[in-house]
Order: C-alpha cells, then sequence, then structure tokens
C-alpha cells in the first residue's frame, strides 16, 4: 500500500501583516487617483474648449443621454446627473477622445469616399498560354490510392 504525504504550505507572513500591507497599498492607490482627478480637475476647462471646438455634438448628445435616463427612471436619471457633476474632470476627458475619435472616424470616411470617386489606371495584360503536359498529370501522387489497399 502506498502513502501520501501532503505539505501544508506555510507562508512566513503572518495574516496581519498581509492585511496591512494591503491597506497600504490601498491607501497609496487612493492617494494616487486623488493627484490625478486634481490634475484633471485643473485642466478640465481647457479640455472642454478644445472638446467643443471640435465637435459640440458631443455635448449635446451626453445631455441627451442624460435626459434620456431621466425620463426612463427618475431616480437613476438624478442620480447620474450628481454622478457625473462630481466626475465632470473624468467625463470630460471622455467626451475629448470621442470628439477625436469621430473626427478620426469622419476624416477617414471622407478619404474612402474620395477614392470611391477616383479612377485607377490599369493596363490590359494578355494571359500567357500554359502547356500542361501529359507527363506531368501523371507523375503526381493520386490521393485516392492511400485508401485503395485498406
Amino acid at each position: 500500500m502506498k502513502t501520501f504525504q501532503t505539505r501544508q504550505s506555510s507562508s512566513n507572513l503572518n495574516p496581519l501583516f498581509s492585511i496591512l500591507i494591503l491597506l497600504a497599498l490601498l491607501i497609496g492607490f487612493f492617494f494616487v487617483a486623488q493627484y490625478i482627478y486634481k490634475f484633471l480637475l485643473v485642466i478640465s476647462p481647457v479640455v472642454i474648449l478644445v472638446t467643443l471646438i471640435l465637435d459640440y455634438k458631443v455635448f449635446a448628445s451626453f445631455g441627451k443621454l442624460l435626459m434620456a435616463f431621466v425620463k426612463q427612471n427618475i431616480i437613476v436619471g438624478v442620480s447620474f446627473i450628481v454622478l457625473s457633476a462630481f466626475l465632470f474632470p473624468v467625463i470630460s476627458l471622455f467626451l475629448l477622445g470621442k470628439a477625436l475619435l469621430k473626427r478620426k472616424i469622419n476624416k477617414f470616411e471622407e478619404k474612402i469616399r474620395q477614392e470611391e470617386n477616383t479612377f485607377t489606371t490599369y493596363e490590359e495584360v494578355e494571359e500567357p498560354i500554359i502547356n500542361v503536359a501529359k507527363k506531368d498529370q501523371d507523375k503526381k501522387y493520386n490521393y485516392d490510392k492511400l485508401f485503395e489497399d485498406a
């Protein structure tokens, strides 16, 4: 009869020490997020102006989206409006990205439309005559012969 030995993995870290490390990491992430939020808060007026210059319809569509949430469910709509008021630096950066993406898509579509309306110059090439000898066809391996002997 065989016997198996199982080892329990013993960790040198105390569970309390692990919790303290996790807490320190969470506090560090909080401070990093706080500094990023403050930076975005400072640059958000510039981001909003650039977004309005690029495409003002992005803000209009965001407002329509919020109003649609209010019409569908007033509690959810009002909570989204309050949340967007607190997170407006992040939302303004998102709307700038959306405006830049729409602009890039519109330029790409315009380029495609221009390419569709132009003619391409081409040259007619005569097809070469290929002579396949009967001997070359006989040299090919016949796949069906694999299953004849089986």
